[in-house]
């Protein structure tokens, strides 16, 4: 077995607070995105919508990319501390 001192760690996804956390630990850590982001252009879609629910910061993201903003009185609504509506 692999002592950890010794191992290579592989983290998925973007660099963040666990990457830097263990490497600041001394170990050998390696992150890498295992997804790939892609707008669609869904704009017909959400237009007159009166809710909007995001299950990802990436789709509130997509959405400013988009060049959306909700209707008059539109509501929404996101699930995880980083789901939320941000204006740009």
């Amino acid at each position: 077995m692999t002592k950890l001192s010794e191992a290579r760690i592989l983290v998925p996804g973007e660099e963040g607070p666990l990457a830097r956390g263990l490497r600041s630990l001394g170990l050998n850590v390696t992150t890498a995105m295992l997804q790939r982001v892609e707008v669609l252009d869904v704009s017909s879609t959400l237009e007159g919508a009166d809710w909007v629910v995001f299950t990802s910061i990436r789709a509130v993201e997509s959405i400013v990319k988009l060049g959306w903003t909700p209707a008059e009185g539109g509501q929404g609504g996101g699930c995880g501390r980083r789901s939320r509506w941000r204006s740009t």
